[in-house]
């Protein structure tokens, strides 16, 4: 019985409720819904306010922005906004969270753009994240409630024709591990402009068995396609979309810049056959089932944190001006209108859930089980012969 059990690789799943203070904190990832930060978009308008028509082109706009940034090399070290000044690539991140930043508490003391790390987005575009880990120790909270997570107050821009909306605004959330990467598209919230929005967060820790007991992976195998990937701990997610841009790849000799990156010679999708190529074979990447395929190649983790949020939003009162981005190079056209966005993140409670599996018959359990049975015939056969001196 013992080695049948043992041999049938069952688990025993404990689950347990903790109390932890202090706890660390997530990593909170903000970007922006409206992509085209408009402070910062005079590189791509004439003296007269109008659109440059040959950037249409994206060879013609990245050719552009590169001579924009060997003009403005000289600017390196500055920071500040300026009238008719423009700024290398590298500093417009800085400027653009330094600059929406109004209002940043943690635990009730003060934080400021310096807590928080920069990313680029495929989808978002510019996204920064609070908590990272990397450049700072992992941020912790001794309670939970409203007055001791991350409150943050944000001036979100919206690029407006005189017209229609041209592009959607508000912040999009994503709150995560610090050791697994961000997928604001998949797991974000949106927060809306001149609402205070409150998520309130609690975890589970899930810890479960790999081979044999289960099919979760701890780190991917030497052959395993991901390994084609920079990542820092693996998860299924990543690996899923890592398995579309192979294929994505092998089709259109190309990478689409909304999946990972892959570590091989290939240049990004830049033209209209690319992008087209691109759809066709997203489409048939689901239509001819493929991602079963890369369901098998890409089992679930077997250490996971899970949060859950909920989130909850009360109106606030707050103004709305209008600021031209173009320093008032434009009597009349696109214009800017400036929001501000109150986002609150917390613990709602300081207990969590951990979910452990074990082995429900261990190595030295067997061996103890069979000892003892192997003892307990041994003994009987002893006492036996005992008796049989006794019958002689």
């Amino acid at each position: 019985m013992a080695i049948k059990q043992f041999m049938a690789n069952e688990v025993v799943t404990v689950q347990k409720i903790i109390y932890e203070s202090p706890s660390e904190f997530p990593a909170v990832g903000i970007c922006n819904l409206n992509s085209f930060e408009g402070i910062h978009v005079n590189n791509l308008f004439d003296e007269n306010g109008n659109f440059y028509e040959n950037l249409t082109n994206i060879t013609n706009f990245e050719a552009h922005l590169a001579s924009w940034q060997n003009e403005t090399l000289n600017w390196q070290n500055k920071v500040e906004i300026g009238e008719n000044k423009f700024f290398p690539l590298e500093l417009i991140p800085k400027i653009v969270i330094k600059t929406s930043l109004k209002y940043c508490r943690f635990e009730g003391k003060p934080c400021d753009h310096n807590d928080f790390s920069y990313y680029f987005n495929q989808v978002y575009g510019n996204c920064f994240t609070f908590n990272l880990g990397k450049k700072q120790p992992v941020k912790k909270v001794q309670t939970s409630g409203i007055d001791d997570g991350l409150k943050i107050e944000l001036s979100v821009s919206s690029y407006w024709s005189d017209k229609e909306l041209i592009f959607k605004d508000g912040i999009r959330i994503v709150i995560h591990n610090q050791t697994l990467g961000s997928f604001p598209e998949d797991e974000g919230m949106n927060a809306q402009y001149d609402l205070q929005n409150n998520i309130a967060i609690s975890r589970k820790y899930l810890k479960r068995l790999p081979e044999p007991h289960s099919d979760c992976v701890i780190k991917p195998g030497l052959d395993s396609f991901i390994k084609e990937f920079t990542f820092e701990k693996y998860s299924q997610k990543f690996c899923l979309k890592c398995c579309l841009q192979i294929y994505l790849t092998e089709k259109c000799f190309c990478f689409d810049k909304k999946l990972p990156k892959p570590n091989r010679n290939v240049s990004r999708c830049k033209n209209n056959f690319h992008f087209e190529c691109i759809q066709k074979e997203r489409d048939q990447f689901y239509f001819a089932n493929k991602s079963s395929e890369c369901l098998n190649k890409c089992p679930s983790e077997c250490e996971k944190i899970i949060y859950f949020k909920q989130m909850y939003t009360a109106p606030i009162a707050s103004e709305k001006f209008l600021i031209n981005p173009l320093n008032d190079l434009i009597v009349s056209g696109p214009f800017m209108l400036f929001k501000n966005v109150h986002i609150n993140v917390f613990f709602n409670e300081m207990e969590y859930e951990v979910i452990n599996e074990y082995p429900s018959m261990t190595f030295e359990a067997l061996v103890s089980n069979v000892g003892g049975i192997f003892g307990l015939f041994i003994g009987i056969s002893l006492l036996s012969i005992a008796e049989l001196f006794e019958i002689f």
